[in-house]
């Protein structure tokens, strides 16, 4: 019995880990960094610092990329997860879409964990804030939302951005959010700059050369 149940355990984590997470974690340090006091009480505050402490992760040497993200996937967390309404020329309120995850990501974001690009474009230095609201969907939110038809230039309101409409300026692929054994939960992407406030807490993505764990002491 042990024997066999052991069989079967084996076969099962091969096969979870031939599964695709969506993502290429090789190489790649995370580290989480939260705000907190009245010295970061600021949405300009918090962007200024993030903004500076990217541009010295970038300096260290052994840094190919780096980012910061609301959220990372595989992480479980379905807690980041706004309602979507499209816009809909039947009706001039909008259709009710499926709620989504959110990733407040900085444009480098993507090419950190290699999450790839199907179609448009990425984010870049155009979506900053002030700059009309763009957004990246994932393919399953492409797929269920615009089933058939090019998803570039539609737009949709998503959770307290509900008083501006976002255009999807991009298809990337779709990531595991909870497990390798999960299917994969629809997905937006904007511009850190561009949403409702400035998040305290966000997580550092560096894509390293070599051995990551070497980045480690000089990136904290």
């Amino acid at each position: 019995i042990l024997l066999v149940s052991a069989g079967l355990l084996v076969r099962s984590l091969t096969r979870l880990f031939a599964i695709a997470p969506g993502f290429d974690p090789a190489s790649v340090v995370t580290l989480q960094v939260q705000l907190s006091g009245p010295r970061f009480r600021a949405d300009s505050a918090r962007n200024r610092f993030f903004d500076e402490a990217l541009a010295q992760v970038r300096a260290v040497p052994g840094v190919v990329a780096a980012a910061f993200t609301s959220q990372l996937p595989l992480s479980g967390d379905l807690n980041d997860t706004y309602g979507v309404t499209v816009e809909s020329s039947d009706d001039p309120s909008g259709r009710q879409g499926d709620p989504a995850l959110r990733y407040a990501v900085q444009p480098d974001y993507f090419a950190v964990m290699k999450v790839p690009l199907q179609h448009g474009r990425l984010l870049d230095e155009r979506d900053r804030s002030g700059a009309p609201p763009a957004a990246l969907v994932s393919a399953s939110f492409a797929r269920h939302e615009f089933p058939g038809a090019d998803p570039i230039g539609r737009r949709f309101r998503f959770g307290p951005m509900e008083d501006r409409w976002l255009t999807v300026v991009g298809v990337v692929g779709d990531v595991k959010q909870t497990s390798l054994a999960a299917g994969e939960e629809p997905a937006v992407y904007v511009a850190a700059a561009q949403w409702m406030w400035a998040d305290p807490a966000r997580w550092l993505v560096v894509r390293g050369r070599g051995d990551p764990a070497l980045l480690t002491a000089p990136l904290k």
